[in-house]
């Protein structure tokens, strides 16, 4: 499987984290910034008005081996661990309250 993202613009395209999350090789448009790489070398670029690069990279696509604990390190080094974010919310959530009293 391949995750393949053709887009103009983009804010942050979490979508990206999420394929990589689940083992994905992503084939990302320029657009897409690069602070959703996670470090697995499942991310690669290409100009979105170069369906020849596009191509090229599907074909000689080979299945990554990565492992769900690599996966999960590389979510938590890069600070995008769901698990992480919830803690940092409640965090936010309990001073605010603690505000109000």
């Amino acid at each position: 499987d391949i995750f393949l993202f053709p887009s103009k613009r983009e804010g942050f395209g979490m979508v990206t984290v999420e394929a990589q999350a689940a083992g994905l090789y992503c084939i990302v448009s320029e657009s897409i910034p690069t602070a959703v790489d996670i470090g697995l070398n499942l991310v690669q670029y290409a100009d979105i008005s170069n369906m020849d690069k596009w191509q090229d990279l599907i074909i000689r696509y080979e299945k990554p081996v990565i492992t769900k604990a690599e996966i999960r390190q590389a979510l938590q080094r890069s600070h995008l661990d769901i698990y992480e974010q919830v803690t940092r919310i409640e965090d936010i959530y309990r001073k605010m309250q603690v505000g109000e009293d």
